[in-house]
């Protein structure tokens, strides 16, 4: 393969990623009551299913990691359970 020459794989159609084809949100405008408008961007079906099955597979592969003592933004932990974590630890 000569020098800046693509793989036959990228010039058989295979090139694009499937990420590449998320279609971008829908920008919708909602007024507030001092009259300007508000943007708001609704995400479109395809892209809620890529960013379910990114934080899946992140969550498979970096919560075995975490400490048994963090609590922030991990599922079946948050600011309840430190705190009875410390109520635990802490009171006789």
């Amino acid at each position: 393969m000569a020098p800046g020459e693509q793989p036959a794989a990228l010039t058989r159609g295979c090139h694009t990623p499937a990420l590449a084809q998320v279609t971008r949100c829908r920008r919708v405008y909602i007024p507030k009551k001092n009259g300007k408008l508000r943007p708001l961007g609704l995400p479109s079906w395809s892209g809620k299913l890529v960013g379910e099955v990114v934080r899946l597979l992140l969550e498979a592969i970096y919560e075995p990691c975490f400490s048994s003592g963090s609590h922030g933004f991990r599922k079946g932990r948050g600011c309840h359970t430190a705190l009875r974590d410390i109520r635990e630890t802490w009171t006789v």
